[in-house]
């Protein structure tokens, strides 16, 4: 999607009809239910058991694990975070509006990682041509915070109470914070090629878990995420008295929140936000320079 002007786009159609035009502003905070969609690669890829390794270290078992990498795999997230920010509406025609809005939102996701199980090969050398090898696996939960400045266009059009909407919006990443919490598994076992052919294996640690507790913040926790998201947006706003409003609203993002590249496997890496916002509005003062509500069958302001 092209990179657009959302004030160039708004003062167009204000113009276009300056006659009628209604300029109100006013400002809205509330809280937010996100849904953090990753697609990664498929789960079987990080399965590798610790237990499996174990019970492999019998003579002739073959070459064991592979050098797998360090990459993390992400499930899902979902959490709650809230939202605040102002708005500018203006009524182009009777039964039409154009809004603008800049909101800064914080959306909290919490949920399971499993890493690839990382085999360092080999560790070690003797002269009966022994070779170590350690490998190790972290799994747990996570936690993330996610700072964005949302920049929603939405036309919207009256209800028999209220008004529903619809726009495009981009959420600019300001920044954030990544926890995760688990345990680090690791076991060493040594190995040798004999001259018929076979694998010896022999352990030589059994398997440790130790806690893990690791934050990101700033670049760190950002890094690899896009700085900007696009997303299409469809909500309703209905008044509660003549200056209050109460909006529900859902975000849905069409573009990924990670920089999508092929990896090694030759999967995409891609994540998507899905997110529910409910928020109460507070006018400040329409074109006349007086409070004023947008909403339907509300009042006018004395």
């Amino acid at each position: 999607m092209r990179n657009c002007s959302y004030p160039t786009l708004l003062i167009v159609a204000l113009f276009a009809h300056d006659a009628k035009a209604q300029v109100e502003f006013g400002l809205k905070a509330g809280a937010n239910g996100s849904a953090f969609v990753l697609d990664y690669m498929p789960k079987e890829q990080f399965s590798f058991d610790m237990r499996q390794i174990e019970s492999n270290m019998e003579p002739h078992q073959g070459d064991l694990l592979p050098d797998a990498g360090r990459r993390v795999q992400m499930e899902d997230g979902k959490g709650w975070g809230y939202g605040f920010g102002a708005y500018m509406d203006a009524q182009v025609f009777e039964t039409f509006h154009i809004r603008l809005e800049a909101l800064y939102a914080l959306r909290s996701v919490s949920g399971d990682f499993i890493s690839y199980t990382n085999v360092q090969l080999p560790i070690a050398y003797d002269v009966q041509g022994w070779k170590a090898y350690e490998a190790t696996t972290a799994s747990g939960s996570y936690r993330q915070d996610l700072g964005y400045l949302e920049v929603p266009l939405l036309a919207s059009f009256p209800l028999v109470s209220g008004r529903v909407e619809f726009g495009v919006a981009g959420g600019f990443l300001l920044g954030g914070r990544t926890n995760f919490r688990g345990e680090v598994s690791s076991i060493s076992w040594r190995e040798r090629h004999t001259t018929d052919g076979y694998t010896v294996a022999e352990l030589l640690l059994q398997r440790t878990d130790n806690p893990y507790d690791v934050s990101m913040s700033g670049k760190d926790a950002t890094k690899g995420m896009n700085s900007l998201e696009w997303a299409v947006l469809a909500g309703v706003e209905l008044p509660l008295s003549n200056t209050l409003t109460w909006g529900l609203r859902y975000w849905h993002g069409a573009s990924s929140v990670h920089v999508s590249s092929p990896d090694a496997e030759g999967s995409e890496r891609a994540s998507f936000n899905r997110v529910i916002q409910m928020t109460i509005g507070f006018v400040l003062s329409g074109a006349n320079g007086t409070a004023s509500s947008t909403g339907a069958g509300a009042a006018p302001a004395p």
